[in-house]
């Protein structure tokens, strides 16, 4: 890693090699919503930035399984609880209560649009002020997809986090799994220019690793117009 480093800070051409996500310690990825493609032992601490009700729903239960499974609070959770209009110091225990039969109902099975249902109602036991609407246009399918990744991670012994680089800045860990998209290879190939913002996240990204930093298998597919879409979404 010292000499991937130096070799990244001289602008010079590197390549990162594939490794399956059950090789490293953590993944990390510009976007949450890559992280969860880029292997099933992968656990996001977010689907996305909080914007609506049911998004803060998601991530509540989001929490519950971090918490259990990784020793961690999910990312966004603050603006969860002022989404929906929650008292976080009263809502510690009422909420695990709550939120654990959800999480054991999706590990049974029960249809992802049924569990988002019971989401939505838990809001309003929770204290929110007002159950969460339905979203528009595609809006609910791709919660829907949320809810049936999460529900591929549950029981899972061998999970991980996943960040996004942002988060992961100033951490370190001895083996780290990044998602490269093309044009990130593109960049590596040619060398990294240090006042180019998106070189800069790239190196950020590599240098999180003490020992080991490899391309997440199959990363290489996230695309471009795969963000636009899911943009164009509402997300």
């Amino acid at each position: 890693m010292p000499a991937l480093a130096a070799e990244l800070r001289a602008g010079r051409p590197v390549s990162i090699p594939a490794v399956s996500s059950t090789d490293v310690d953590v993944a990390l990825s510009r976007r949450w919503r890559d992280l969860w493609q880029v292997g099933e032992n992968v656990l996001p601490l977010a689907f996305r930035s909080v914007g609506n009700g049911i998004d803060a729903m998601l991530s509540i239960l989001l929490d519950q399984v971090t918490r259990s499974s990784l020793g961690r609070r999910a990312f966004g959770l603050q603006s969860a609880h002022v989404q929906l209009g929650l008292d976080e110091v009263s809502l510690s225990e009422r909420k695990v209560a709550v939120i654990t039969p959800i999480v054991e109902q999706l590990v049974a099975g029960r249809p992802a649009v049924e569990v988002l249902a019971l989401l939505r109602n838990a809001a309003v036991t929770l204290g929110a002020r007002r159950r969460p609407n339905r979203l528009p246009r595609d809006g609910e399918q791709i919660r829907q997809s949320e809810l049936e990744a999460l529900r591929q991670r549950l029981g899972r012994r061998d999970l991980i986090p996943g960040l996004t680089v942002h988060q992961a800045k100033g951490c370190e860990w001895q083996r780290v799994g990044v998602a490269l998209r093309p044009a990130d290879l593109v960049r590596l190939s040619q060398g990294l220019h240090e006042l180019e913002p998106e070189d800069c996240v790239l190196y950020v990204a590599i240098t999180r690793a003490c020992r080991m930093c490899g391309r997440l298998a199959g990363s290489d597919q996230l695309t471009l117009e795969a963000d636009e879409a899911m943009d164009a979404s509402g997300i």
